[in-house]
């Protein structure tokens, strides 16, 4: 990440988060709809999800989502994606 980026988790929330990026919020978006808003900001977002989430957010809003990165922290599946990638088929 860079000076003003910023990291949202969907539908979780992970202490452990605050730890390890020294912020002292991070928005758990809860909604579609918010999510929604997210991803056509004009500040670049990153946004961590479960994996089942992920695929399952992908699917109900009919988009394709590049993951940034994937990963797997003891038995939890997680996606990073941003919404800086090329998530509706042109650049942002």
């Amino acid at each position: 990440m860079e000076k003003g980026d910023d990291l949202k988790t969907y539908s979780f929330r992970s202490n452990g988060l605050f730890y390890y990026t020294k912020k002292p919020y991070i928005e758990e978006i809860k909604s579609k709809e918010r999510l929604f808003d997210i991803l056509h900001s004009s500040q670049r977002i990153f946004v961590i999800f479960h994996t089942e989430t992920f695929d399952r957010i992908k699917k109900d809003l009919n988009i394709k989502i590049p993951p940034v990165d994937q990963a797997k922290v003891g038995h939890w599946n997680y996606v990073l994606i941003s919404n800086k990638e090329d998530l509706f088929g042109t650049e942002n």
